[in-house]
Order: C-alpha cells, then sequence, then structure tokens
C-alpha cells in the first residue's frame, strides 16, 4: 500500500515521528506541509496521514488550511498524529472535522 505522509514541525518532533511512521508503513513518501500548501495535493496514495505538534489544544493553523484543501477524499484512508508535550484535548476531533 502506497502511504504519503504530510507533516508540520516547528521543532523537528513531529517530523522525527512521520520518518519513524514512514520506515516502519514502506512505501511511503513524506512530504512538508509548508511546502505543499500552495501547490497540488497529491491525493493518490491509499492511505494519507497528517503529523503535527498540539498548538493550544488545538492544531495549527496551517494544518487546518492544508486539511481544507483535500477533495474526493471520500474513500481514501486518513490518518492523524498529534504530537504534544502536555495534553491533546480535542486536537484530532478537529482533523475528522
Amino acid at each position: 500500500m502506497k502511504t504519503t505522509i504530510y507533516y508540520f514541525s516547528s521543532t523537528g518532533n513531529s517530523l522525527i515521528v512521520a520518518r519513524e511512521l514512514a520506515e516502519k508503513l514502506g512505501e511511503t513518501v513524506v512530504s512538508s506541509i509548508p511546502k505543499a500548501i500552495n501547490q497540488d495535493i497529491d491525493l493518490s496514495a491509499d492511505r494519507i496521514g497528517i503529523v503535527f505538534p498540539v498548538y493550544i489544544w488545538g492544531m495549527p493553523a496551517i494544518v487546518s488550511k492544508f486539511l481544507k484543501k483535500f477533495k474526493n477524499i471520500n474513500n481514501k484512508y486518513i490518518f492523524a498524529v498529534a504530537t504534544f508535550g502536555g495534553f491533546p484535548a480535542g486536537t484530532l476531533l478537529q482533523v475528522k472535522k
């Protein structure tokens, strides 16, 4: 199964998580959200992952803006991983919406 993981990372923690996931999943492309956000987003992979840090009990604005660009994803397997040092709150519920 082909997987694409999009990540946003300020300190590098989420990038490390994205790379570790890619290694374990195999056949995975890891792409930076800041680099991909102003381009056509490749949603052709079987699985699409989003990895990002929790900012003030939610997702960073850039991640929210990026997710709003997703089109025709009804039959895609999409997963999210939120890295955090304290409490994730409702962050993953925001991704689901």
